[in-house]
């Protein structure tokens, strides 16, 4: 399934999360619909494209792995912003320090979670995202 929704008071905008590996791609959703976001869960890259050309629906922001198989978390955000130009991006990686240099050479305003990281982190990262800043 592509889709995890919740209609919530507390809804501050739509996340699409694309990870390959399920438990924490499950995880991620639980925390941000908990949070009141409306979530959008896609197992790779095709997954969310698919779903962006079928719904047409607004996503707010991507929260993707930056290295995955197939096509790359840069490479996603690039061609989801055909759909969604004023996408905002968090990638989580387990090598952040290494990335750091190269999410600056992106020209956006993508910014990169360091794994290990706790839900509040993640919420917390987000709002700021969304907040522009």
């Amino acid at each position: 399934p592509v889709s995890e929704e919740r209609t919530d008071t507390r809804v501050q905008g739509s996340i699409m999360v694309v990870d390959d590996e399920q438990p924490l791609r499950d995880l991620l959703a639980r925390t941000l619909v908990g949070a009141g976001f409306e979530v959008h869960v896609a197992a790779c890259a095709g997954e969310a494209l698919a779903f962006l050309a079928r719904e047409r629906e607004a996503v707010d922001v991507l929260v993707t792995d930056f290295a995955m198989p197939i096509m790359t978390g840069p490479e996603l955000a690039e061609r989801m912003r055909r759909f969604v130009p004023r996408l905002r991006v968090v990638y989580m990686s387990g090598y952040a320090d290494e990335l750091r240099d190269r999410i600056r050479l992106l020209g956006r305003d993508d910014v990169l979670l360091a794994k290990p990281f706790t839900g509040d982190d993640l919420v917390s990262r987000i709002r700021r995202v969304m907040l522009g800043g």
